[in-house]
């Protein structure tokens, strides 16, 4: 079929008007003026036969590149058709445009022209270019939500493409009818026609080499990207270095730019940050070297880098990259708002994590304005409950309870219970500061308490492990509010309880979210210990909370992995679980965005006649349907994306025996040091720094204000003469002077 096209491409140049004049004019001039060039000029071009089939390709060629182009040539094909009165020119010109119509997301414009058109051909006898049509016609009817429909008009094509063994066409036609399978969710199904398509191409002696290599390379990132949705990961970044590789050879730079970018997203979703930074660098190396010029895809790479420093607690280098990611999508002039969004509420997460509250309001602020004339009411909820969060931590929290309230009356008509239960505990949060702050103590705490307690029953019915510890935690500030302190203590004691069974069954490593709002549970544990005199379980409760970050880190690591092979397993298929629920539902997204994005431009459209077939009414409620999957894809996303709302292991793990943190005992320890030696533990509480200093004799604590900027001096250094490579002497240490605390002051060691 490949070969039919190149004849008719030179069968034209011989014509007596010379086809590359003819498209160059027919491109400059308008719509209206094409038609009358081709109306005063028709003798000229010879026979419609030869004309017709030249002219639909050159607008398919400039389908993706020059999309306004290539529908104006596909009109005049129409209008050529009509004219010397051709049906299989009118017929080839409705087949163009219906290709660009689905190109440009009207889809049921797109149907009405490809019936027309493949009806026209299927009368004529053209079976080949009416199974053509279908390749197209596919995707509009499932993208209009009828897959089976879609589904059985590929088998019909495909039967014809194989009797009139147009190999080339049916392996087109299965790409398309893989990514349907996709979309429907029938990632199996589309793994089985890629395999298809990718033993057929090999077989096609008679096509352009480069052609078949270019579309084996499409197949395989195609396939590679299936096979991430099904947690197949470790065979999909195969595939995809594979493709790359093909990609390369034959030029296709941003084919290459974007397999890198799947190769990232592969490590990503499984845990493996570092890894999916180095792809990320490299996807931004081949984007500035080639010049590419796509905004939004580099907003995202920054955003995705920006959240992979946030993960490996390197906030400054999270900050600049999320700043800049701000920026590059500020650059892309008409973007959605969706786009527009998502790095700024990412860039204020980052500024809140670094304590630069007042900055992080202001790039809310700006993500409310993007949002002012939106209809998304989810992405304005969550930016506001973020807004709400920060408030409390400025101490306006009159103010926060009101924007939190707000949000959680509308979260709760809508049924959103994740975003609905986040709004109640920023509630709670701020009804706890009012009663610090001294205003009407028990009425607050009364309200306070009927928030927060059926908190713990719907977290556990949701599976909301962040929302039931810190629940938890809140009845017992509540608890310590009123002057109950044991009360208090066990309500820690059982958040605590509930933070390390997390930790038995976390697949993915800590993020410094967790490891902070975790860390103010134990803190406030300790404080209520030494405030009982119970200086041995404070040091125990400082002891257990530090061991958190390092056993997780001692349970991912390769080495303990290899300890048990069964159990390295089980973590490695819940990692991979997780991943691919993440990429699926991310997908998903994408496509509803993309449908409500369609949608939206097609009810402001000026082309009366694009949205003709279908009545406005409908289109509002497809609207109004995509914003509702849209909003439940967003809740189901933050589910996912939680740290602590991970996948939970299998039942098998779960009954084995668990490996709690020992009791610290302190008299052991004792035993060990030596007459002139001291164990130093320290941590910061609010502005005090407390020390616990063990000697042979006894437990020191030693509350010490004032003294952050001093230790913030200090740190590096201390930690510069903790390691034997900085020793004058490996086999001598620096000689330790004791830590002044009378003075209060502390000396390096």
């Amino acid at each position: 079929m490949r070969a039919q096209v190149f004849e008719l491409r030179r069968r034209v140049i011989q014509q007596p008007t010379n086809a590359a004049s003819l498209l160059h004019y027919l491109q400059e001039q308008d719509l209206e003026e094409g038609k009358r060039y081709l109306r005063e000029h028709k003798a000229e071009f010879g026979d419609p036969a030869i004309i017709g089939p030249w002219l639909r390709e050159e607008s398919l060629k400039f389908l993706h590149t020059q999309p306004s182009i290539a529908l104006k040539l596909a009109d005049l094909l129409i209008f050529y058709g009509l004219h010397v009165e051709h049906p299989a020119s009118y017929a080839l010109g409705m087949l163009s445009r219906g290709s660009n119509l689905v190109n440009r997301g009207y889809y049921q414009a797109a149907l009405k022209c490809l019936d027309e058109g493949g009806e026209t051909l299927r009368t004529l006898g053209d079976e080949l270019n009416w199974a053509r049509s279908r390749i197209v016609w596919i995707i509009a009817c499932a993208w209009l939500g009828d897959v089976e429909a879609a589904l059985k008009e590929a088998d019909r094509a495909r039967e014809v493409f194989l009797r009139l063994e147009a190999y080339y066409w049916s392996c087109a036609l299965d790409i398309n009818t893989a990514v349907i399978c996709k979309y429907a969710g029938r990632y199996q199904q589309a793994l089985e026609l890629y395999d298809r398509v990718l033993q057929t191409y090999p077989l096609l002696k008679d096509s352009d080499p480069n052609l078949i290599r270019h579309s084996i390379a499409i197949a395989e990132n195609n396939k590679a990207t299936n096979l991430a949705l099904l947690g197949r990961f470790e065979e999909s970044s195969r595939r995809l270095v594979q493709a790359q590789r093909s990609f390369e050879t034959l030029g296709d730079m941003r084919s290459v730019l974007k397999c890198e970018l799947n190769l990232a997203s592969n490590q990503y979703v499984q845990g493996y940050y570092g890894s999916a930074l180095r792809h990320y660098y490299n996807a931004r190396d081949m984007y500035r070297q080639h010049n590419f010029e796509h905004p939004l895809m580099l907003s995202e790479m920054l955003q995705q880098m920006a959240l992979c420093f946030s993960k490996l607690n390197r906030v400054n280098d999270a900050c600049q990259l999320a700043a800049q990611a701000v920026e590059t999508v500020k650059s892309a002039g008409e973007a959605a708002s969706a786009d527009k969004v998502e790095p700024l509420r990412e860039y204020a997460m980052i500024l809140m994590s670094t304590g630069q509250l007042n900055e992080a309001l202001e790039v809310l602020a700006e993500a409310e304005d993007v949002l002012a004339s939106d209809t998304f009411t989810y992405l304005t909820a969550t930016t506001r409950l973020r807004r709400a969060e920060i408030l409390i931590k400025q101490g306006l929290f009159e103010s926060g309870y009101a924007l939190a309230q707000e949000i959680r009356n509308y979260c709760e008509d809508q049924g959103l219970v994740a975003l609905s239960l986040r709004a109640r505990i920023v509630m709670v949060e701020a009804l706890i500061g009012l009663v610090r702050l001294g205003e009407e103590q028990e009425q607050r705490l009364q309200l306070a308490e009927e928030l927060c307690r059926p908190l713990i029953v719907m977290a556990q019915q949701h599976n909301l492990q962040d929302i039931a510890y810190r629940s938890r935690h809140l009845l017992g500030r509540m608890a310590q509010a009123r002057g109950d302190k044991q009360r208090a203590i066990r309500y820690l004691h059982s958040a605590i309880g509930h933070i390390e069974h997390v930790l038995n069954d976390l697949v993915y490593d800590l993020s410094p979210t967790f490891l902070r709002t975790a860390w103010e549970v134990y803190e406030d544990m300790i404080s209520l210990q030494l405030q009982q005199g119970h200086a041995e379980l404070a040091f125990h409760y400082l002891e257990r909370a530090r061991s958190i970050a390092l056993r997780q880190y001692l349970r991912t690591s390769d080495g303990e992995q290899q300890k048990d092979g069964k159990q390295a397993k089980i973590f490695e298929e819940a990692r991979r679980a997780k991943g691919a629920s993440v990429l699926q539902r991310e997908y998903e997204l994408t496509l509803w965005q993309g449908k409500y994005h369609s949608y939206s431009a097609l009810l402001s459209t000026p082309e009366a006649e694009l949205v003709e077939p279908i009545e406005r009414e409908q289109i509002e409620a497809e609207l109004k349907l995509c914003e509702a999957k849209i909003t439940e894809l967003f809740e189901w996303l933050h589910l996912l994306r939680t740290d602590v709302s991970v996948a939970r292991l299998p039942k098998e793990r779960s009954q084995r025996e668990r490996s709690p943190i020992s009791k610290v005992e302190v008299a052991p320890l004792r035993d060990a040091l030596s007459n002139n030696q001291t164990l130093l533990a320290y941590y910061i509480h609010q502005d005090s720094l407390i020390i616990f200093a063990l000697t042979r004799e006894k437990l020191y604590v030693y509350e010490q204000a004032g003294q952050i900027a001093q230790l913030e001096q200090t740190l590096l250094l201390l930690h510069a003469h903790l390691q034997p490579g900085g020793w004058p002497d490996a086999q001598h240490p620096p000689i330790s002077k004791h830590v002044d605390c009378s003075k209060g002051s502390i000396a390096c060691l």
